[in-house]
């Protein structure tokens, strides 16, 4: 069984107008883990998110995936001139150097 209730710390999470019913959504996500999987919640915790949103309250996730990045396979050639791109990163390089070396005298 997965154990998820260390996410309601002592008698509830500071602010928690109702640390009962709290209990009962931890243990019911608890179940769906332990007697569907990780996939189902997921599923769930997902469509709860888009109830919400259809409310006009949008929920901000601590953690999110990298939605806007893309895959090496789906990216298009760069835009510009690699090598001299790196010529130019390597000059400003020397330059900030070569000012380090001249304040440091």
């Amino acid at each position: 069984m997965v154990a998820m209730m260390n996410l309601v710390p002592g008698d509830g999470v500071p602010g928690d107008s109702d640390p009962g019913e709290t209990a009962e959504w931890l243990e019911a996500l608890e179940s769906t883990l332990a007697h569907c999987g990780p996939a189902r919640a997921r599923f769930l915790l997902e469509q709860l998110e888009a109830h919400a949103a259809n409310w006009a309250w949008s929920v901000v996730p601590s953690r999110t995936r990298d939605r806007n990045t893309l895959s090496l396979e789906h990216q298009g050639a760069y835009p510009g001139d690699l090598e001299l791109d790196e010529r130019i990163t390597s000059i400003l390089r020397w330059n900030a150097l070569a000012m380090v070396v001249r304040a440091n005298h």
